[in-house]
Order: C-alpha cells, then structure tokens, then sequence
C-alpha cells in the first residue's frame, strides 16, 4: 500500500519522488490544488502496524502540529490519515540538506549554520521541551531566502515531550530515561545507548536531556567544519577523547574549538546546558571574530487563518477533539464568519457527541456557504447521528446534484456518497445503498470506509461469506481497523448461526479478541464475545464478558443486551 511516482495521493498531490529511510517514507508531491511543492512524509507499511511505531509516530504528528512556525524548523502544514495511516504533509525544502556541505564551509558560513541551528532548537525547547535524539547533517535541511542559506531542522519522529511541558502551560524540567537507544550512532551521545552497551563501558546510565542534542550538534558541527566525524567506532565514543578540530581545519578559531569539545564532553553535566546558552555563546564569539553583530534572521512565525484551520483539522485526524476546538475557536475570534472553521467547530462537537451543540455553527456555516459540499454533509452526518435519515439525504442530495471538482472528489463526493449509502442502508433500501457505496468506490477503491460499509450492506442480504471477504480487505490494509475487526466478528457470528458450524462462532471469538487488542473498553466487542461464548456453553468467560460491557458502556441499547444475557446465565 505505497504510491509510486506518477500516482496521485488523494487525487491531488501527484507523486515526483519517493525517498525511503530505514522506517519512513516521503513522498515530494505536486499539490494540484493549491499549485506548491509540499512533502507527504509517513511510516513504511512493512512497520507501520507495529504499536511502538504508530504511537511514535503519532507522537511526531502531534508535535510537528504544537511546533507550528519557526524560521529554522520544517513547518508541518497538516495531518492527514489516509488508508488509516497518519501523514505529515510538511513544507518542502528543495536546496537539499547539510550533508552536502560538510567540509566545504568558511569560518563565516560555519558560524551561521551554528547560530541558526541553535536558534531553532532553543525555539522547539521552550516552546515544547522537546528533545529531538537524531540530530545529523541528513536531518538540516536547506533553503535560500535572497541568496542566503536557511537552515531548517526536520524529522521530529524520535522526540520525547517532557511531561507536562504544554498541558500546564510551563516546562517542567523531566527527563526521560529509555532503556534503549534511540538515533544514528556515530551522533548519540554514551547516555543515548542501549543498556547493554553502557554495562559493557562501565558507564553509569545518565538521563536524556537537552544536553543530549547539543553532544548530536557538537558531532555534526565536527564533521562540517573538519570532513570527518570525531569518533569512527563505539570504543572511541565510549572511552576516548577526539582530536581537536583545529589541528585538522586550522582556520578553526581557538574558541569554537573549545566549544566543540565541550559539546563532546562524555559526562553531560560537562557539555553547555542548552541550546540558548549555545546560541548566545557563538554569537558573542561571532563578535569577538568579525567585530561586528550577529543578526539573527530566525523568529516564530504567526499562524495565518488557512495554517489555524489546517492545525484544527490535523487534531481532528489525529482524534484530539477538544484541541481541535480550540484552534477553530482562535480561527473564529479573528473571523466569526469563517464558515470552514464554523463547519470544523461543529464537527469536533459531533465527533465529542455534542450533536444539538455541534447543530448549530454548522447551520451558522450552511447561511454563509450553503452550498459548500463538506458543510452540507457535516450537517448529513449530524442528522445520521440524529436517526433523522430522511432530513439527512435531503442535504446529501443536494450535494451530489452540483457539480463537483475532479480534484475534490475524495474530499467532497466520496464522504457523501458513502454517508447517502449510510442513510438508505438505516432506511432499508439495501440495493440503492448498494449501489452507492459501489460509486463511491469506484471513485476510490482504496477507501476502507466504503469497504466497511459494503460489507455490513452484505451481511444484513445475509451474504455472510462475501460481506466477511469485503471486511478482511480493509484488515489487509489497515490491520488496526476495530471498526473492519468488529463488523467481521459479527458477520462470523451470524453465519454460525445460519450453517449451525461452531467454528464460526471460534472465528468471531477471534476477531472481537482483535478488537479488544486494539480498545480494550469496546463494549461492543465485549457483548459479541459474549454472545459467541455463551453460545459455545462457556458461561463463565461469556458472564465475564458481558460484566466488561457493562463496566465499559452506559448506551442503552448495549446495557440492556448484556443484563439479558446475564440473567439467562443466571
């Protein structure tokens, strides 16, 4: 499940490059609709469904979002879950990155990557307490603003947000020690290594700070004002001092080469103490060489109403509702009449269950741009949650009968085909919603929601083996759907109970077990596992199940199935 070069991610961000890392992938896109260069950057498949990469990587999301703009740091533009995966769509940087440079640096330019990059990182560290842990020339990435290089930090996958740093509004000066390394060798610091490591050094486990990055920056520095790297293997790194810069580039000044070496100090409590420090320290030196100021270029960078809008929508994808609200609220004190941010309010306030709430900004949104086909099928799908399915097709109708854009289309007329599909499916027109969904696949054969849909449309015309077909096909794709892993359980269970076979019931035992790997509070899950044991006469495992449901779920409906099944056990 990758694209290639020539295909189109979403049909609009046509694929020009593909870059593949030991555990991601970036895409460079031509963004047909807005008409720029943009890079789509996510996990590699063979990976992706492993919890300790979707969670880091979902932790990169969310930080690149809270970083917004800084001069000397990638702007991530907005997230994007697509085929289930999340995706950084980040601004693209196309004069390559500091690798290409090393060894090939005056004293003057080697000053001015220094000072810039430190400038970014103090930025990234106040702002969010974040420890990068694989800093390297492959990770500075550069852009040229009338003539003059900008270094830009990239690839925040392997932060770690100290704890509390945003929630209170104040760092709170944490720092996490990992029992194994994280990074690229020949640039982490002793500390940064896995235990085994540190026992086979005789080095005595230190935390990872800040202090961390600098040691990473004082490797790269070296290597880019030398040509080589300070240290070629785990020994050196562990037990010996490097060669002084400057007896290998004589130009080096006597001061930055003290500071080098005290960024590559081994103890951290010797290195500077953070990148602030470090920046003031380089442009004082700066002075003190070419006898004059230093002016620094790097600032934060306001949020314009399209990057507030953007910000709200990637919290959203990345189901941070209550956040989510608060950039549309922000969107909507420098303009109440946005209606996108008031159509974006009212989603996040569906999607927190707030239905009458979330009602009425879309309405607000609809008297703006009524015939905006995203806000009218927010409205649909207030209405679905509603049960009010025959209001909801009017607004989904009314959509499909204008004319739409081939560049919008997965943005525009796949949601509400495939919320019509949901409508008449509720209504019990199987064949009609049949035969929407088909269009909307058709349109995108790659959508799991339309997969999902036609599969439980098959299961209720009681074609149990296709809709179970239809269900694994997301599986394959997405192997984290609950959604796709529940509906198949179902589906399981009903044919056992059509064809008597007992192994069915096994089967949906199986799949309700995948769902409860994936949300171990899914009631709904609870009271299908339930059911298919208490039909295997296992009445112990199946009490426990339906107590769980009960435990985990106030919806009437569930509560209600589970306290009949434990009076029959009873």
């Amino acid at each position: 499940m990758r694209w290639n070069i020539g295909e189109k991610i979403l049909g609009y961000y046509e694929i020009l490059k593909v870059h593949e890392g030991g555990m991601g992938i970036v895409y460079v896109v031509w963004d047909h609709r807005w008409k720029m260069y943009s890079a789509i950057k996510t996990l590699k498949d063979e990976i992706f469904w492993d919890d300790e990469a979707i969670k880091r990587f979902r932790k990169e999301a969310d930080t690149w979002v809270n970083l917004e703009k800084h001069t000397n740091i990638v702007f991530a533009i907005i997230t994007i879950i697509i085929d289930g995966k999340p995706h950084i769509l980040l601004e693209y940087i196309e004069g390559g990155n500091l690798a290409q440079l090393v060894g090939k640096l005056n004293i003057f330019e080697l000053f001015d990557f220094a000072i810039q990059f430190c400038d970014g990182m103090d930025y990234a560290y106040s702002k969010l307490g974040i420890i990068h842990r694989d800093i390297k020339p492959g990770n500075i990435l550069i852009s040229k603003c009338n003539n003059k290089r900008i270094y830009k930090t990239t690839d925040f996958g392997l932060v770690a947000i100290l704890e509390d740093a945003y929630q209170e509004k104040k760092l709170k000066i944490l720092s996490e020690q990992v029992s194994h390394g994280i990074g690229t060798w020949p640039y982490m610091p002793p500390e940064q290594f896995p235990g085994k490591f540190l026992n086979r050094y005789s080095f005595n486990p230190k935390p990872i700070t800040t202090r961390s990055d600098i040691y990473s920056f004082g490797v790269t520095l070296y290597e880019v004002s030398t040509g080589r790297r300070p240290f070629s293997n785990l020994d050196e790194i562990f037990k010996t001092d490097p060669v002084n810069p400057k007896l290998i580039n004589q130009t080096i000044p006597y001061q930055l080469d003290k500071l080098i070496m005290r960024c590559l100090e081994k103890n951290p409590d010797e290195r500077p103490r953070n990148f602030k420090e470090l920046r003031d320290e380089l442009i004082e030196m700066h002075r003190n060489i070419f006898t004059d100021d230093y002016i620094i270029i790097g600032k934060k960078e306001e949020l314009d109403e399209v990057d507030w809008l953007n910000k709200g929508f990637s919290y959203g994808q990345l189901e941070q509702f209550e956040d989510a609200l608060r950039c549309f609220d922000i969107m909507l004190t420098k303009n109440g009449q946005n209606a996108k941010a008031l159509s974006g309010k009212g989603t996040s306030l569906l999607m927190l269950n707030r239905v009458e709430e979330a009602l009425v900004y879309i309405d607000q949104a609809l008297k703006i741009e009524p015939n905006d086909n995203i806000i009218l099928n927010a409205k649909a799908a207030c209405l679905i949650k509603a049960n009010r399915y025959e209001d909801a097709l009017e607004y989904l109708d009314k959509g499909l009968q204008r004319p739409f854009d081939q560049l919008n289309y997965l943005l525009e007329r796949v949601p509400l085909l495939t919320n019509k599909s949901v409508c008449l499916l509720r209504l019990g027109k199987y064949q009609p919603a049949l035969d929407c969904i088909n269009e909307a696949l058709r349109l995108y054969p790659r959508s799991t929601e339309c997969l999902i849909n036609i599969g439980i449309i098959l299961s209720d015309l009681g074609r149990f083996n296709d809709a179970i077909e239809s269900f694994e096909k997301v599986i394959s794709m997405d192997p984290k759907n609950a959604d796709a892993w529940l509906q198949r359980g179902y589906a399981s269970h009903l044919l056992g109970s059509q064809d008597k076979n007992m192994f069915r019931f096994e089967n949906a035992i199986k799949s309700f077990d995948k769902v409860l790997e994936i949300n171990h509070t899914g009631a709904e899950a609870w009271i299908g596992k339930g059911i298919a044991l208490y039909v295997l006469d296992k009445d112990k495992e199946a009490k426990k199940c339906f107590e769980n449901a009960l435990s985990f779920s106030r919806d009437e409906e569930i509560v209600e199935t589970a306290r009949k099944y434990l009076e029959k056990i009873r």
